[in-house]
């Protein structure tokens, strides 16, 4: 039963595929230009953040944005001051969508104070 199944659709296979050959590909006679398809440069598979953040780090250390704003004489400012502690790593090492969400909340919290006033 399985060998007659497979010879059926074999032959089935068979016989599509010489209709296509033989047959246009379209009615309406423009088969050329449906053949030629623009070429886009596939997607990348993967997150590559050399390529990324290249340069970006430096740029970043160029205009001191890593350093916190203080008085003129080096003291916090008066608006006070936020500090948000960073627990340490993981002990298994893996990470997972709440370590993202951790650190976009406290980037957001920061980012918030430092607009504030406050000494970040």
């Amino acid at each position: 039963e399985k060998d007659r199944k497979k010879a059926e659709k074999l032959a089935k296979f068979k016989e599509k595929q010489a209709k296509q050959g033989t047959a246009p590909a379209t009615t309406n006679g423009d088969s050329k230009h449906k053949k030629e398809k623009v070429k886009k440069p596939a997607a990348a598979d993967a997150y590559e953040p050399k390529k990324i953040e290249e340069g970006r780090y430096d740029w970043w250390e160029k205009r001191d944005y890593f350093k916190p704003e203080f008085t003129e004489d080096g003291k916090i400012k008066p608006e006070g001051k936020f500090v948000i502690p960073i627990p340490p790593p993981n002990v298994t090492g893996s990470l997972h969508m709440g370590h993202a969400l951790t650190n976009a909340l406290q980037d957001t919290m920061i980012r918030h104070a430092r607009m504030k006033g406050k000494t970040t």
